[in-house]
């Protein structure tokens, strides 16, 4: 009975998905994702094509929210401040976040953010942070979002002050 247990939950780890951790060698699996959420993001200054020290805020809601360990979590509230040289084009940064999960508890986190940019002006963002305080601490949180813009010469004349897309939210815990 406890082995076909085991075989139901490594099951649905795999039906989950498995990330492989690109910086060791140990498999994580994602204990709670968010798939579907929409995000906010402004810039001060505005982004242009040349890397400047840049403050960033974000604001994301993300639901439904499914996984092995919290199957009370329906959704969360996501809140990002971040700093770095950004500009319109790649670019790293520093950023602490917030969680807010819809069954009351919170998430704190802080990490290390990636701007790309893509073939057709989309500005892809990951955050990838360990969790420091709160519900999940000593887990790994993985945000990603596609900012569209809409002015694709802002740029290179008056910057991109804010922006808005699609976002993922997922959260990795790490198997001994």
């Amino acid at each position: 009975m406890h082995l076909q247990s085991l075989s139901r939950i490594a099951a649905f780890a795999f039906c989950l998905g498995t990330v492989l951790s690109a910086t060791e060698s140990r498999a994580e699996i994602a204990l709670l994702t968010c798939p579907v959420g929409t995000s906010a993001t402004t810039y001060k200054p505005p982004l242009t094509n040349t890397a400047k020290d840049t403050q960033v805020h974000s604001d994301a809601v993300f639901g439904p929210c499914t996984g092995l360990t919290s199957t009370n979590i329906a959704s969360a509230l996501f809140t990002y401040d971040a700093f770095g040289k950004f500009a319109c084009g790649p670019s790293t940064g520093t950023a602490s976040f917030t969680i807010r999960w819809s069954d009351g508890t919170t998430s704190k986190s802080t990490g290390a953010v990636s701007i790309s940019l893509r073939p057709a002006g989309e500005v892809v963002a990951t955050i990838i942070g360990s969790i420091t305080e709160g519900r999940f601490q000593g887990g790994t949180i993985n945000y990603t979002v596609v900012l569209a813009q809409t002015d694709l010469l802002a740029c290179a004349t008056t910057g991109v002050p804010s922006v808005a897309g699609p976002a993922t939210l997922t959260l990795l815990s790490l198997v001994p």
